[in-house]
């Protein structure tokens, strides 16, 4: 009983929690799309690949930080490779 009391406290909790995000940031706009994985929305195709032009994308399945080139690797989960932001060029490229 205590477990079915507490999942549903947890459930009603997250989505009150998720009500007030909402509220809070009503300027930001999530687009989804439906069938199509976000770099086909999203990446400009060239020579070696995908890239995507701009610093905010928020797509990543997570993030790792590389010591030897002193950067985040950012893993993309529909292509199965790591990116990583170049500022010169201003967007997230595979990674080498």
């Amino acid at each position: 009983m205590k477990k079915v009391l507490f999942g549903v406290v947890a459930g009603v909790a997250c989505l009150v929690g998720l009500g007030a995000a909402n509220e809070a940031r009503a300027d930001v706009v999530i687009r989804a799309t439906v069938g199509r994985p976000y770099y086909a929305s999203y990446g400009v195709r060239y020579g070696g690949g995908y890239h995507f032009a701009g610093r905010h994308h928020c797509h990543w399945g997570h993030r790792i930080w590389d010591a030897r080139c002193h950067r985040y690797h950012y893993w993309e989960p529909n292509l199965r490779i790591y990116y990583y932001y170049d500022a010169g060029r201003g967007g997230y490229y595979p990674c080498p």
